[in-house]
């Protein structure tokens, strides 16, 4: 039989083999993190000697500093220089101005006076009062005849134009009267032209313009009917054998 030490020994190795394996496997060691690195320190900044400081603080600018009575007085001569020289530009500029327009106004009177002299001088119906009132009555006449028209005589208008137009005006009258002779006859109609007024506008080596202002009446037989106008005319006229002619008309309204 087993002695009570062989008991001892044998519960003795059975306890140490339950705590054996009853005892937990370690877990696998974990990395440490590694330490954050430490911030390195700022560098010291150099110390600023006195004289350094000083030579800073004399550069700065400086509202309260001092003037001298020497610099107020040469700013104060120097603002004083300033307003002298631009009132004497100001001066000087003025005068300039002065002079050049007086001689612009000269020279345009001048002009003016010889382009009026000139055309004095050219344009005789400035100057020639015998002729220019001839001249009036004659287009007077020439118009008044020529621009009438009575149907129980139409050719007498043909018969004027003959010895009063001239040039291109012949073919402007046809045109002008035409319409008045196309429906003359069936309307009977009798137009009275009468040139009440003109003006000779030139009048120089044998040639002339002449605005022409004239009262017409139509009357229409068939109807009894009669109307009134207004018309206006520039004339251009040309001397011919001693007789002012017309070479051209133009209607104005």
């Amino acid at each position: 039989m087993p002695s009570l030490n062989h008991l001892v020994a044998y519960r003795k190795r059975q306890a140490e083999d339950e705590e054996a394996q009853e005892t937990p496997i370690l877990d696998e060691p974990v990395e440490e993190a590694a330490p954050e690195p430490e911030p390195e320190p700022e560098p010291r900044k150099k110390p600023i000697s006195k004289r350094r400081a000083r030579r800073r603080l004399s550069k700065m600018p400086s509202a309260t500093a001092p003037i001298s009575r020497a610099a107020v007085v040469r700013k104060l001569r120097s603002a004083r220089l300033s307003a002298a020289t631009r009132r004497r530009r100001r001066l000087v500029l003025l005068c300039v101005l002065t002079v050049l327009l007086g001689g612009f106004a000269f020279y345009a009177a001048r002009q003016a006076d010889s382009l009026r002299g000139g055309a004095a001088a050219r344009n005789t119906a400035l100057t020639d009062a015998i002729q220019t009132s001839e001249l009036k009555g004659r287009v007077l006449q020439e118009v008044s005849t020529l621009f009438s028209y009575d149907y129980t005589d139409p050719t007498r208008g043909d018969e004027a134009a003959k010895s009063m137009l001239t040039g291109k005006a012949v073919g402007q009258y046809a045109q002008l009267i035409g319409t008045v002779k196309q429906q003359g006859p069936v309307q009977k109609l009798v137009l009275t032209t009468s040139a009440t007024t003109s003006a000779v506008e030139l009048l120089q080596h044998g040639r002339a313009r002449v605005l022409i202002f004239a009262d017409q009446r139509n009357t229409r037989a068939t109807t009894k009917d009669t109307t009134y106008a207004a018309a206006m005319l520039a004339v251009d006229v040309v001397k011919q054998h001693g007789s002012w002619v017309i070479d051209n008309l133009d209607t104005l309204g």
